[in-house]
């Protein structure tokens, strides 16, 4: 995700496809960027529609589309062994990503939404993006479902971690050890951090923001503008849209996403470069669990 933009960006990964990605064990890890300068940059990328844009690190992330059938496989894991113990688990109901996984990294830049929305989600996301809440776990259940009391139920062992852990287990089967398991989120992070305090990227900023202050908007940079906390209630007013429609302009009319991505590009491959053999262990993990997610989804239904 995009840090600073997260606010509107939402995410739809859950708290058990995190919990997944971080379950080999980790250690103290370097500093990423250690010893490394400001990569060289080329010709600007035909960045385009960022819907379908990717970035070096990509291949070692779990993206939206890669989300939905890891979240199918552990429910349907769990709810068979909550099975086994005399309880009902209902499948949660299937929420679509607002985005796509950069769709809004580098802040608002479809001026049609713009002129609608302003800053926010459409009506749609925001109304897809709502989930209905699930009718709770009785205490016996939640107990079962993670394994947080007793070890026995109904004569059954309760599986280590309950069945939350074990449906972790069968899907984490054929992966061998991770030495830096959350190394590319590490990264990305950080290219994303950098690559806003690169010469480059500041300077286009700036140019930005001189195209902004023409149109009547001071900001020095997007995140101050999407941020704004005159944002506020139920919907964008007048001021919000206006702004948000000289933004997406101005940022078109300085190059700024093509200059930010290319810039990020670049971070990204120097860090894939200096990172190859663990980044290779990760992406064979997330191809093994998306490889037994999708047998499992097969099997179980």
């Amino acid at each position: 995700m995009n840090p600073p933009l997260r606010r509107l960006a939402r995410g739809v990964a859950g708290a058990v496809v995190f919990a997944l990605l971080g379950t080999a064990a980790g250690c103290a890890q370097e500093d990423p960027a250690a010893g490394q300068g400001a990569p060289p940059i080329g010709a600007l990328l035909p960045v385009g529609d960022l819907r379908t844009f990717s970035l070096p690190l990509d291949p070692y992330l779990i993206g939206p589309d890669q989300t939905r059938p890891i979240s199918q496989a552990t429910e349907a894991l769990a709810r068979s062994c909550m099975l086994r113990f005399g309880f009902d688990m209902p499948p949660s109901p299937v929420i679509p990503a607002p985005y796509t996984r950069h769709e809004r990294r580098y802040g608002l830049i479809d001026a049609a939404a713009a002129a609608v929305d302003g800053y926010r989600p459409s009506k749609a996301i925001a109304a897809g993006g709502r989930k209905p809440e699930r009718a709770p776990f009785s205490a016996a259940a939640q107990a079962v479902v993670t394994g947080n009391g007793p070890k026995v139920h109904n004569g059954l062992a309760v599986p280590d971690g309950g069945c939350m852990g074990e449906a972790r287990r069968r899907l984490e089967e054929g992966i061998g050890k991770v030495s830096q398991p959350d190394l590319a989120e590490q990264l990305s992070r950080d290219s994303y951090a950098r690559s806003q305090e690169d010469d480059r990227v500041v300077q286009a900023f700036g140019r930005w923001s001189e195209c902004m202050s023409r149109a009547g908007f001071d900001y020095t940079d997007p995140h101050q503008a999407i941020n704004d906390p005159g944002w506020q209630g139920d919907r964008p007013g007048e001021r919000e849209i206006a702004t948000a429609l000289a933004d997406a302009r101005c940022k078109k009319e300085v190059d700024l996403v093509a200059i930010w991505a290319t810039v990020e590009t670049a971070y990204q491959q120097q860090a894939v470069q200096r990172h190859g053999e663990a980044l290779r262990e990760i992406a064979q993990a997330l191809q093994t669990r998306l490889t037994n997610a999708a047998r499992i989804v097969v099997e179980l239904g």
